[in-house]
């Protein structure tokens, strides 16, 4: 899972219930599920299903875009032992799209080798796929770590295990421990803590 919003903040998690060998993406994802939820500060909130029937994750977003946003997509991704990196073409919203315009850049990009993504500086690599372009370059958004957890949500979250499957770890433990498994934070819950969070006025509880 990888968490991410507007002002750089970044989340993420791996977990593993096997060694993971080889490159094959349809090997590595055999049954796998791809979501994206959108989260905006104003509107609903909504989720996409990405088929992954794709030969790699790249063009399984891309399909994705093509079919869910309707918006023209390239994305190429690279990865090594020492960074990840990635190169997106996207039409904007409500443009209205030059195909020709669009043909060329894309052509231009797939010559993009993956060691030059992943070892050179983001100018360099512009200027050298279109330098021959009107290009105008914005500042770089740092990004940065950033665990959106609190006591308040991990509370809610204990919630919906409900209170007996609780009552049934206090009496064996004398308390809850729950860690953040994004940031290790720490969080203890005593069984006056548990019986808070059932209490009605507790926003947790409400429906």
């Amino acid at each position: 899972m990888a968490e991410a919003n507007s002002h750089g903040e970044l989340r993420a998690i791996a977990k593993f219930s096997e060694p993971m060998i080889g490159d094959d993406f349809q090997r590595l994802l055999v049954d796998g599920q791809l979501c994206i939820t959108i989260d905006p500060q104003r509107g609903t909130r909504y989720q996409g299903i990405v088929s992954l029937d794709g030969p790699d994750l790249a063009s399984c977003i891309e399909t994705y875009f093509r079919q869910s946003e309707q918006l023209s997509t390239r994305l190429w991704l690279a990865a090594d032992d020492a960074c990840a990196a990635g190169l997106l073409l996207q039409e904007l919203p409500g443009e209205r799209q030059d195909e020709a315009f669009w043909q060329h850049i894309t052509q231009l990009a797939q010559t993009l080798r993956p060691d030059e993504l992943c070892q050179v500086d983001c100018d360099t690599l512009l200027y050298r796929l279109f330098h021959e372009d009107d290009l105008r370059l914005f500042p770089p958004a740092p990004l940065r770590f950033h665990c959106s957890c609190s006591r308040d949500r991990i509370g809610r979250a204990l919630v919906t295990l409900g209170r007996q499957e609780l009552e049934e770890c206090l009496a064996e433990q004398g308390q809850v421990d729950i860690n953040c498994e994004f940031c290790n934070r720490p969080y203890r819950f005593s069984a006056g803590d548990i019986r808070a969070l059932f209490e009605p006025e507790n926003p947790a509880t409400r429906h």
